[in-house]
């Protein structure tokens, strides 16, 4: 039975990273939906200072430059492959781990 080790190339694609033109568009503009929409609940919650954010299939660090704006300090990505996790290692990402979610490298509560 295949497992989403078999499926990363798919998995981890992004509008910067996309196949083709049309996959490039529609990842981008979804990119740009899920960016806004994050935003307004951030607003929302009326927090004043974001201490760090996790990023679980962080894949290349398309998000890195978003969170800076939203006010995150500390940037943590995960993701399932060792190449994307090490670009956004060097996009900007504080600590970036290539794991499997469902088996995260933290503790409970750790990261609050």
């Amino acid at each position: 039975m295949p497992s989403e080790y078999d499926y990363v190339d798919v998995i981890g694609t992004t509008h910067e990273i996309a196949n083709n033109f049309v996959d490039r568009k529609m990842n981008s503009y979804y990119h740009k939906q899920e960016v806004a929409t994050v935003g307004k609940l951030l607003r929302k919650m009326n927090l004043k200072n974001y201490a760090k954010v996790l990023d679980l299939g962080c894949s290349i660090g398309t998000w890195y430059s978003d969170y800076k704006k939203f006010g995150f300090d500390r940037i943590i990505g995960v993701d399932i492959s060792e190449k994307r996790a090490n670009l956004a290692k060097q996009r900007g990402y504080h600590e970036v781990y290539t794991c499997n979610a469902s088996s995260l490298p933290f503790q409970d509560n750790e990261l609050e």
